[in-house]
């Protein structure tokens, strides 16, 4: 299976200017501008993931191992969608942190083996722990706990999930 994976590289971490209260909220209604720093992203209302490079944003759960996709539009660091994103906040955990969706459901790694998955959890576990580093270009979002994961997205499926972390930063 040939998966072309481009994120860490290309991901963005928005934040959004305007609390919302469901998990997937319409991007055309809201302005969102890049995080630059740990220090922003833990004081940001909620924020959205994209993948820059194939103008990607996290969609709805897509009901067992990630989220889907929808396609954006990038304009001078505004992004705009044509359907639904989900909004994701952050909760520090000493050196980890948790991503919570607007729902109270917290994002997990669920990959077992070479199988990629992520999970939805009402209560954060060790695999809800990420580690969350900000580079020049691009955010890395590493599951550490359980099989090491990164969460990326793939153009093969339209699927943002926790996928093996060797794809981090390869032009695959």
């Amino acid at each position: 299976m040939n998966i072309n994976l481009r994120i860490l590289n290309y991901l963005f971490v928005l934040v959004c200017l305007i609390a919302g209260t469901s998990v997937s909220v319409r991007a055309e209604e809201r302005t969102f501008t890049r995080i630059n720093s740990i220090s922003e992203l833990e004081s940001a209302e909620g924020f959205i993931v994209v993948n820059e490079y194939y103008k990607r944003a996290l969609s709805e759960w897509e009901g067992t191992t990630g989220f889907n996709s929808v396609a954006i539009n990038l304009d001078n660091g505004v992004v705009t969608a044509s359907d639904k994103v989900t909004t994701l906040k952050v909760e520090k955990n000493g050196n980890y942190y948790y991503l919570k969706t607007a729902d109270g459901l917290y994002l997990s790694n669920a990959s077992t083996g070479n199988a990629n998955a992520c999970k939805l959890k009402d209560v954060p576990d060790e695999t809800s722990k990420v580690e969350i580093t900000f580079f020049t270009d691009s955010v890395n979002v590493f599951f550490a706990k359980n099989v090491k994961r990164s969460l990326l997205y793939s153009d093969n499926s339209k699927l943002f999930t926790c996928y093996n972390s060797d794809y981090y930063k390869q032009d695959v």
